[in-house]
């Protein structure tokens, strides 16, 4: 695991396939188990600690990671400042508004997803892997739009009404399956 310095407020860690193997794992099956993931990525976190100290431990950070086609992952680690933050949790507070339907199955999903392939609206759908529930996610800016189809939604599945923090969790632990055009996408299926 290579650590170097881009600027003040960047880091760039390079994990490579060697990295990877001494898990006794690879790429794919990282990916797929968030315990390893989660194992590789304290790691990382703590090799950064000992060469930057704990600048980079707050939750003011942004984390982009990269596969590249040798099977490394490159994460960028950019330090947040405090002004920019609290302009992403207002622009997150006035923003982020969203219907969600969960569903037990991809077949429901999909046979929804054919009842509202002319919505034109923005919605995603998630998997959660531990209990195999489909999450489809739609912004409330199109509720007027959605409005005129909710029946449907209710018939097959059943409206959640989630916090913001609960979102939050979902967009970070859940897989996307279809991102922003999933009933659209699977309704043409």
């Amino acid at each position: 695991m290579k650590v170097t310095k881009i600027n003040e407020n960047q880091v760039r860690c390079v994990i490579n396939k060697d990295d990877i193997k001494s898990r006794n794992t690879n790429i794919i099956e990282l990916f797929h188990n968030r315990e390893k993931m989660h194992s590789l990525f304290s790691d990382m976190m703590e090799e950064v600690s000992k060469e930057y100290g704990d600048a980079y431990q707050d939750s003011g950070i942004m984390m982009e990671a990269i596969v590249t086609f040798e099977g490394s992952i490159i994460v960028t680690l950019t330090k947040q400042e405090e002004k920019e933050l609290l302009e992403k949790n207002t622009d997150l507070d006035e923003n982020t508004a969203y219907i969600v339907y969960s569903f037990d199955n991809l077949k429901i999903v999909m046979e929804v997803s054919s009842l509202l392939k002319e919505f034109k609206g923005r919605n995603t759908l998630y998997k959660d892997n531990d209990n195999e529930k489909y999450y489809l996610v739609f912004s409330k800016n199109d509720k007027e739009e959605i409005e005129d189809r909710i029946y449907f939604l209710n018939e097959y599945g059943q409206e959640e009404n989630l916090s913001k923090i609960y979102m939050s969790y979902l967009k970070e632990h859940y897989s996307i399956i279809v991102k922003e055009s999933a009933v659209q996408t699977l309704g043409m299926i």
